[in-house]
């Protein structure tokens, strides 16, 4: 039974998908993407920043926080761009005190996204 839907601005405008859904204790965050005032960086650790990001924004809209979350599936378009985004995912959890008990992961090498500057998309799960 879903209890609550939190709401993020849309970046198309008219998305026909919630920016996370709670039910129970549990939030699933639809996957967040790497572009931040109609502009997506080139390099992927900083998309990989702008997308952790959106994680974060809607987890805290939910009432949630960082160490909240349990599992993240990232999605990159090109593989060759795991260990430069390895290190920006890291540098994030740590700047915002998490330095053990990282969320379990899987990342998969994907053929695109929606838009072809996206090379990465994260969804997650947290429970709150």
């Amino acid at each position: 039974m879903v209890e609550e839907k939190v709401e993020k601005k849309a970046i198309d405008g008219g998305a026909t998908y919630s920016a996370a859904i709670k039910a129970g204790n549990l939030l699933f965050i639809s996957g967040q993407v790497p572009t931040r005032n109609n502009s997506t960086p080139e390099n992927i650790r900083e998309q990989t920043k702008i997308s952790l990001d959106g994680v974060l924004s809607v987890l805290e809209k939910a009432g949630g926080k960082l160490s909240d979350l349990v599992k993240l599936t990232v999605y990159l378009t090109d593989i060759k761009d795991f260990p430069e985004f390895n290190i920006a995912y890291r540098e994030f959890f740590e700047e915002h005190g998490i330095t053990t008990n990282f969320p379990a992961r899987a990342t998969l090498a994907v053929a695109g996204l929606v838009r072809h500057e996206w090379k990465i998309e994260i969804e997650g799960y947290a429970v709150i």
